[in-house]
């Protein structure tokens, strides 16, 4: 029979591969990772579905359906239930905390500030799903009066901010400086 010398490399009489010689050259393919569409996800997870709850069927999006099946598991014992809850916790406080944040900073700069003019419709679409999403009421729309406390307000802290900073004591040398000797 001898050697095979062919695609795979050298053989010997029994068929196997001699010492340092591999049948599969290239190696094994690598996994191709899956790309998930965020909008194929988010409408997966928002589904509604028909599930069967304390003894009666009841229509909730599937990823509430998900998160009550795991809160089960978790009041159960199952090991692993805590570990998944304490991530998804984690990670949806992170989120709120993030949205709630960029809503402030909108609100400060929007409605406290001396803005003149328009809201542009890209925040003011965020502001409203934050709004959604963070479980805060739609406000009345602010009258002139309400604008008016409103900056009164802010020059009132940012004065008394100034206050404090300049009657600050002095450490080691270095000087603070108010906004008019700069």
């Amino acid at each position: 029979m001898g050697t095979n010398t062919g695609e795979g490399g050298d053989r010997d009489k029994r068929g196997r591969f001699s010492k340092g010689i591999s049948g599969n050259p290239n190696g094994r393919p690598r996994k191709q990772e899956i790309a998930y569409d965020q909008a194929e996800t988010f409408v997966f997870a928002n589904t509604l579905v028909n599930v069967n709850a304390s003894g009666s069927k009841s229509w909730m999006r599937r990823i509430e359906a998900n998160r009550n099946k795991l809160f089960a598991c978790a009041m159960k014992g199952e090991v692993r239930a805590p570990i998944y809850l304490d991530r998804l916790f984690a990670t949806e406080q992170k989120d709120r905390a993030r949205v709630a944040q960029r809503y402030d900073q909108m609100l400060q700069r929007y409605y406290c500030g001396d803005f003149q003019g328009e809201i542009p419709l890209a925040d003011e679409l965020f502001m409203q799903r934050a709004r959604a999403y963070l479980h805060i009421p739609d406000p009345e729309p602010p009258t002139q009066e309400d604008f008016d406390r409103m900056r009164e307000h802010l020059r009132a802290h940012n004065a008394e901010a100034e206050k404090t900073r300049t009657n600050a004591p002095k450490r080691s040398g270095v000087q603070v400086k108010s906004r008019e000797e700069i």
